[in-house]
């Protein structure tokens, strides 16, 4: 039975503390692999708590894959795998501020030559993207009224008063010396602290500011990572994923590697299998397909990092803020102890793709290299909208908008696919990874059949990306843009589920009132391809 004093939770809700003590026995091995733990009622009376407190604790480790659930026999716990510990290895935030304990210098990379012919045949592919025979049907008009495509927030949700009046009181208050000078190579050590913060409260990251940098959005720290990592030879991309960024690293003469998903994300067996020495992935939110990593898979990705020097893992972060059940999912960078990861982010889905900041955290080592060979760069953010945004963060106002956020899209996401299902074409509907982010896929079985989780259809792979595509078509004519996820491959290669009709539909920018009316548009739109 597990036990535990809930008097030493400090300031923890109740189910954050017993979900943290119960994540702790299973990750240090006092809980074994596949042992059954207590049922919800039984470990409630055994705390003496009620039983929303363990289901609370037991739902955000199965998000996080410590438990698995099993039909009428209860609860397991998953097969964690333990990351091997470098000498070096610490994340003692004091280590950070004083330097202690880091590598002079950046480990060495490993240049083979190897043939620019040779590896993964995908990868001398063309990599548009959007890899479809039609890509204008993306290209969206404002005529469109339910744009499903975009992922966007509503213009309506952004905080103009509160973000006014930042500015004004920015301009007012602040050193006019501060808002006028040059700024440091990596950003204004204010934002760079509030950063710091931001990501400690929201994502549990401990990130020393002088390993931070900012830039003018996520597209410009890419190509400054790739220059910190001396141009790698080829970079190994989740498939189906981001086209654009195939787009950035071809630019820059990289090869790319599009790695086949499967039910916890990228594989470490795809990542050796390829040949590349970076990785750059999504692994709390994948995107599109909104697979949560779970932390066997994390701990493998960590084990192939550290088999070779000079290999480095791009965590981006995207949509991490807008998880919308439990809490955020930890970050692949908090369990990391041989800074093998490099963390970024950006302010564009939270507060608007026109807000043009993002950030990455360094590992120690690279940031003091980064200083050393890149610091003649400007920072490439104005000094005043850092400053106003440092601001922004330090007052809460950005929290207060996050949540807003959530609860706004929480509920255009529930009515959605109320509306949905209330459809004629709701008996041929699925949905997947709903509560990851603001999109979710939504499968359509094209056999007539009322449970359609019990008995999927099996398409042909090919012929279901035509399928998909003259959804798409037959959207577009009701007035409905969306993106079907096979648009989201990179390169020819199928997908191992590709015989499945899905299609990504983003919720970001619609309107609760809306719901209804664009429900009954997709139905219109489905329902010749249910018969």
């Amino acid at each position: 039975m597990l036990t535990y004093n809930l008097d030493e939770r400090n300031e923890d809700p109740l189910y954050v503390y017993l979900y943290k003590c119960i994540k702790k026995d299973i990750e240090d091995g006092i809980v074994h692999p596949h042992d059954r733990l207590p049922s919800k009622r039984t470990l409630a009376r055994n705390l003496g708590v009620a039983l929303i407190t363990v289901e609370s604790a037991y739902a955000q480790l199965m998000a996080e894959g410590y438990l698995y659930a099993e039909p009428r026999r209860g609860y397991f716990a998953c097969d964690i795998l333990s990351q091997p510990q470098p000498q070096n290895a610490r994340r003692d935030f004091s280590d950070f501020a004083t330097g202690k304990n880091t590598p002079s210098t950046a480990p060495e990379k490993d240049r083979k030559g190897r043939d620019p012919q040779e590896g993964n045949s995908s990868s001398q592919r063309d990599f548009t993207l959007y890899n479809l025979e039609k890509p204008e049907l993306y290209n969206v008009k404002s005529r469109i009224r339910f744009n499903l495509a975009s992922l966007e927030t509503s213009p309506d949700s952004f905080p103009f008063s509160t973000w006014a009046k930042t500015l004004r009181d920015t301009l007012s208050l602040e050193p006019r010396s501060d808002l006028v000078s040059a700024q440091d190579c990596q950003g204004t050590k204010r934002l760079r602290e509030a950063i710091a913060w931001h990501i400690r409260s929201v994502r549990g990251l401990e990130a020393d500011p002088d390993c931070i940098v900012v830039g003018a959005g996520a597209q410009v720290l890419y190509n400054l990572i790739i220059q910190l990592l001396e141009r790698p030879e080829a970079v190994a991309l989740e498939n189906p994923g981001y086209g654009r960024l195939a787009s950035i690293y071809e630019a820059n003469g990289i090869r790319i590697f599009p790695i086949p998903l499967d039910a916890k994300g990228i594989s470490s067996e795809g990542l050796r299998a390829c040949g590349a020495d970076l990785a750059h992935i999504t692994p709390s939110h994948q995107f599109p397909t909104g697979i949560v990593m779970p932390p066997s898979r994390r701990y493998e990705l960590l084990a192939w990092a550290t088999e070779k020097p000079g290999r480095y893992i791009i965590e981006d972060d995207y949509d991490c803020e807008f998880r919308l059940a439990g809490k955020p999912i930890p970050s692949l960078s908090g369990i990391d102890r041989s800074e093998r990861v490099i963390y970024t982010n950006t302010f564009s889905q939270t507060l608007g793709s026109a807000f043009r900041i993002a950030y990455m955290v360094l590992p120690a080592h690279l940031a003091r290299v980064y200083r050393e060979r890149m610091g003649f760069y400007s920072c490439t953010v104005p000094a005043i909208d850092q400053m106003a945004l440092a601001r922004f963060i330090e007052q809460g106002d950005l929290d207060r908008h996050i949540n807003r956020t959530k609860t706004r899209c929480k509920a255009v996401r529930n009515a959605l696919i109320e509306a949905l299902r209330l459809t004629p074409a709701g008996p041929y509907l699925s949905f997947e990874n709903i509560d990851s982010g603001l999109h979710f896929l939504m499968e359509v079985h094209t056999q007539s059949q009322a449970s359609p989780e019990e008995n999927r259809p099996q398409n042909n792979s090919a012929s279901c990306t035509l399928l998909e595509n003259a959804m798409v078509e037959s959207l577009l004519k009701q007035d409905v843009a969306a993106r079907s996820l096979s648009s989201y491959r990179i390169g020819a290669d199928e997908a191992p589920d590709s015989s499945r009709c899905r299609l990504v539909i983003s919720y970001a920018g619609l309107s609760k009132r809306d719901a209804r009316a664009a429900a009954e548009a997709i139905s219109r739109a489905l329902v010749s391809f249910l018969s």
